[in-house]
């Protein structure tokens, strides 16, 4: 039960003269079998370092002795975090095999851990130069890319991430792809490779295409004109999640001060897709201010019909009631702010309170001209608050 004291006492029976090459295997066993890395790197390095002790070793032996010192380097790398320790391992056995694409990849893994970009790239470049090509050659290139970086390249960091994203390269590669293109000046060249590579797919995956064109044209193009169709195409290619497409698209629109029209259309086809009452709210908000900002003379009543479709959905009913109110008070649309007051008192918690938004709807619509609508509020809010004094004078005078 005393793994460390029987440890201890394998590495101690390793270091006694005789036969060290049996007790250190013994003990390169038991570090297996009891997950002991630093036990199997000790085993490994000495064993190693045995094979090599002849004066002139046979192929078999240094062979062994290169396989050993592979292992030793991935162990102090993988399970020990020791990224000097296993370079150092790893260049013994480079300076037996300084050609062995397998070692070179294990040394340019211990640099990168070591930040060593640098000959990290330089190992990644001997690689490549050997003809590996595919996904192999995708993780290679973007060491070369990140390296260039560093050393300010920017031209030679974008050449490399192409490279790295045409053999197959991962998400990572595409982000820093996207942004060295842009930082290049380069996104009208971007975009149109998006699209070009959309027409190679269908489904999912074109709309993805599209619509990270679409969002790039937006928000770095800052080109309503030409991202609007590109969210279209997206939308229609999508076989699914539609709505973060609807949803980015009015995003755009309201963002880069896109044609009202524009707005609108965005708007209402959100509006459209299965929504949570919060977001529906909002949307409605953002379609009346849009239409309220339109410089012709329509936008008067475009910006009304809005507000009152607002007010008959429940879930814009905390914004669009106070809005009729005082957009109806302000402008003298007494229809609409009766409209507002009557939405006010049905939300209204306290009886008192709903019967004084009645009252104040009714003296709208009798300014308005509406006495049936005046007369149907006031004997709503005295059935709410019998006696109601502004109630019964408002009848008084309505008759």
């Amino acid at each position: 039960g005393d793994v460390d004291g029987a440890m201890e006492a394998l590495r101690a029976a390793s270091r006694l003269p005789g036969d060290r090459g049996r007790f250190l295997l013994e003990l390169e066993l038991a570090a297996r079998r009891l997950d002991r890395p630093l036990e199997l790197v000790a085993a490994l390095e000495s064993r190693a370092a045995i094979q090599l002790a002849a004066a002139a070793p046979p192929d078999a032996m240094r062979s062994d002795a290169i396989a050993l010192l592979c292992e030793a380097s991935r162990v102090r790398l993988g399970s020990l975090s020791d990224a000097e320790g296993a370079r150092a391992t790893i260049d013994k056995a480079l300076a037996l095999a300084p050609g062995d694409l397998v070692l070179i990849r294990e040394h340019m893994l211990a640099c990168e851990a070591l930040g060593d970009s640098a000959a990290a790239a330089e190992d990644a470049a001997t690689v490549l130069a050997t003809g590996v090509t595919g996904r192999h050659a995708a993780p290679l290139s973007f060491r070369l890319a990140e390296a260039a970086q560093l050393a300010g390249d920017a031209g030679a960091a974008l050449e490399e991430l192409r490279v790295a994203e045409e053999a197959g390269g991962s998400a990572v590669v595409r982000a820093m792809l996207e942004d060295a293109t842009i930082a290049a000046g380069l996104v009208d060249r971007y975009v149109a490779d998006l699209v070009a590579e959309s027409e190679t797919v269908e489904g999912d995956a074109r709309q993805a295409l599209l619509f990270r064109a679409a969002l790039i044209t937006a928000y770095e193009m800052g080109a309503w004109e030409k991202a609007a169709p590109l969210f279209a195409r997206a939308h229609d290619a999508a076989e699914r999640d539609r709505v973060v497409v609807l949803r980015e698209g009015f995003g755009a629109a309201l963002a880069l001060g896109a044609p009202v029209p524009d707005v609108v259309r965005a708007g209402r086809a959100l509006l459209a897709a299965p929504l949570d009452d919060a977001e529906r709210s909002l949307i409605f908000r953002d379609l009346w201010l849009a239409e309220r900002a339109r410089p012709d003379e329509g936008a008067r009543e475009a910006a009304r019909g809005v507000l009152c479709e607002a007010l008959g959905a429940p879930a814009a009913q905390d914004w669009a009631a106070d809005a009729a109110r005082l957009v109806g008070a302000s402008t003298g649309d007494h229809a609409l702010s009766a409209m507002g007051h009557r939405a006010l008192a049905d939300r209204a918690r306290e009886p008192e309170l709903a019967a004084a938004h009645l009252c104040a709807a009714a003296r709208a619509s009798c300014r308005g001209g509406d006495e049936d609508a005046a007369d149907a509020a006031l004997r709503a809010a005295l059935t709410l608050a019998p006696g109601q004094r502004y109630a019964v004078t408002l009848l008084e005078e309505i008759y």
